[in-house]
């Protein structure tokens, strides 16, 4: 599909983007956006977020948020849907990549505990916040899709990044969960494994 060109499964839908000011989670709302989709901007970097929503244009809107929070995450699925209406597709896409918590994990026997914990709190908790909320609120509208960001360091052993690594061997993991415990209502749920 060219840019611009709007998709008939994607048009009117409304999207949810964790991490959506940068990276992949940037390039993903442009996709959507391009193919039809509304879209929320959700990143804990608020002005980068509210300044990416602008860009998009009035399809789009940003909300602060930290997915490691379940309030705000709960929030941030009753905030779209107050303001588009409806929530059909939620894609999991934050994660713990700062430049402390990349630099402390290079050993499982050097990094802090505490930091060990963050990198589950945000990369593997938070997904599962993401998932929880939006599957409430599927449920209620017959269905819809969650997409989770995992890693290719999910499926084999990365000697420089253990705590991120075992984070998205268990999203991989949660999406099996997810998919089989609630395909049947109509709720996909897959990941994806950028290289």
């Amino acid at each position: 599909m060219s840019s611009g060109q709007v998709s008939a499964e994607l048009a009117g839908k409304v999207a949810i983007v964790t991490g959506g000011a940068s990276g992949i989670g940037r390039a993903l709302a442009e996709k959507l956006t391009a193919a039809g989709a509304r879209i929320c901007i959700a990143d804990i970097d608020a002005e980068k977020a509210a300044a990416f929503a602008e860009e998009l244009g009035d399809t789009a809107c940003a909300i602060s948020c930290d997915i490691s929070d379940a309030e705000q995450v709960e929030s941030l699925i009753a905030q779209v849907i107050a303001w588009f209406g409806r929530h059909d597709i939620m894609h999991n896409n934050a994660a713990l990549l700062d430049f402390e918590s990349l630099a402390a994990d290079k050993d499982m026997r050097t990094i802090p505990t505490d930091m060990w914990d963050r990198v589950m709190q945000v990369t593997r908790r938070g997904t599962m916040l993401g998932c929880r909320f939006a599957v409430d609120q599927m449920m209620k509208r017959g269905g819809g899709s969650i997409i989770n960001t995992s890693s290719m360091v999910s499926l084999a052993v990365d000697n420089n990044i253990p705590a991120y690594s075992t984070a998205k061997a268990g999203i991989d993991l949660l999406t099996q969960w997810v998919a089989a415990k609630y395909g049947r209502d109509g709720i996909r749920c897959n990941a994806v494994r950028p290289q």
